[in-house]
């Protein structure tokens, strides 16, 4: 296992996180996930996707979603969350599976003050996910 998973989600003191991963020979695809009280229906619960480093396959992410279903099933599940960008092709794929995009939108945004970082401004370049909010 990777020593940013571990040191990011597996040694984490606030939350518990829960890593789905697929190996293969030349691949390693994974996906982080937590179980959390729902804050807008009491008794219900809600899992976040804080990452989702999967090919772009629709029955491979699929799969995945079921598999976390199936993983948290002993709480009374409310939804599933996931953060894409809207650049990202598994934002297609997510949606064709059954997600749906809400009224609540995160904002990401910079300035760079340096000509060296102009790299930064590419933001279709970027891979955000919600474990870069999550963090303790």
């Amino acid at each position: 296992r990777d020593s940013y998973l571990t040191w990011r989600y597996l040694n984490n003191p606030v939350n518990e996180y829960t890593i789905f991963e697929l190996r293969s020979a030349t691949h390693h695809y994974y996906a982080v996930a937590k179980v959390f009280a729902s804050f807008s229906e009491k008794g219900k619960y809600e899992i976040d996707v804080l990452e989702l480093q999967f090919p772009e396959d629709e029955g491979l992410i699929s799969e995945l979603m079921i598999a976390i279903k199936e993983y948290y099933s002993t709480y009374a599940l409310l939804q599933i969350n996931i953060w894409l960008s809207a650049n990202d092709v598994k934002n297609n794929i997510i949606e064709k599976i059954g997600f749906v995009n809400t009224s609540q939108t995160t904002y990401f945004g910079i300035r760079i003050l340096d000509s060296q970082y102009a790299v930064l401004g590419k933001s279709k370049e970027w891979h955000n996910s919600m474990g870069d909010s999550d963090v303790y």
